[in-house]
């Protein structure tokens, strides 16, 4: 066997041996869920040894005496045609670690800022969310929950939306719906009316329109519903009936949650709470 297909089993063995050195060093890197640099003190211990042990092959080996005067071109290129590969590989390995480094860093940083502009959209939906609700408490509180008589206003108006039920639910139900909303529109075509129902309808809109979970709509919309006392309820029930687009916005986000026997007639209630 020649000195040069000793050579080559020899860098055979030890490009395997690194390999799967730093192989097994990446799986468990991957496995810890991290991934360090490769230590470039290692590296150059590794080449330095590689490059060493090939010297000592070539002297070992060697058929022909030489001096190192005369064959120190011969020497160079027999350690160079051999130790380029291995530390050209070395450099290879060296790269794809510092990409994959810099890969998983960039699927951090997009993951992260994704997370920081959800928060900032749930940030800025919170403040107008809470905004418009808190506009719309403050405007109940002026205009529909004063007392008169230990009677609120809102009160009042719901007592008057159901006065005519006992005599509208003995209709069949096209005449119903027609004589209902005419009765509706008489009792709330007032300024106030339209006020509580553009400020509700605004608040309802901005949860119903976000691009949240519906987990999250829901949670929402349930502050609504609590906000809202059960006469102001039942009113923008009965003015949102009028619109097929209004009336399926309260019903599917559940905003309507009163009891059953107060609304102006049974077909607004059974398209909000279902039939008995």
């Amino acid at each position: 066997m020649s000195l040069l297909e000793k050579s080559l089993i020899v860098l055979l063995i030890f490009t395997t041996i690194l390999a799967y050195y730093f192989f097994s060093k990446s799986r468990r890197s991957e496995d810890a869920n991290e991934l360090s640099p490769l230590d470039s003190g290692l590296i150059s211990w590794f080449a330095l040894l590689f490059v060493f042990v090939i010297f000592c092959l070539f002297v070992y080996f060697s058929e022909n005496k030489y001096t190192v005067p005369e064959n120190i071109g011969q020497i160079g290129d027999f350690i160079g045609g051999l130790t380029n590969p291995v530390l050209s590989f070395l450099a290879l390995l060296v790269l794809l670690r510092t990409t994959s480094i810099q890969t998983r860093e960039a699927r951090k940083t997009t993951a992260f800022l994704e997370k920081q502009q959800i928060i900032l959209e749930k940030e800025k939906f919170e403040s107008t969310f809470f905004q418009l609700l808190a506009q719309l408490e403050s405007y109940c509180e002026t205009h529909f929950r004063p007392l008169v008589d230990d009677v609120s206003v809102a009160q009042k108006l719901s007592r008057e939306l159901r006065s005519k039920s006992a005599e509208l639910n003995k209709l069949e139900v096209d005449e119903q719906i027609s004589k209902v909303k005419l009765h509706i529109k008489e009792l709330t075509a007032t300024t106030e009316c339209a006020m509580l129902f553009h400020k509700a309808i605004r608040v309802i809109r901005l949860v119903d329109r976000s691009d949240f979970t519906i987990g999250f709509k829901k949670s929402y919309a349930n502050i609504i519903r609590d906000t809202i006392y059960p006469s102001e309820c039942l009113i923008l029930a009965s003015i949102c009936y009028r619109s097929e687009t209004q009336r399926e916005l309260l019903k599917e986000w559940g905003i309507v949650d009163v009891n059953r026997e107060t609304f102006a007639c049974a077909e607004i209630e059974h398209f909000y709470l279902g039939k008995p």
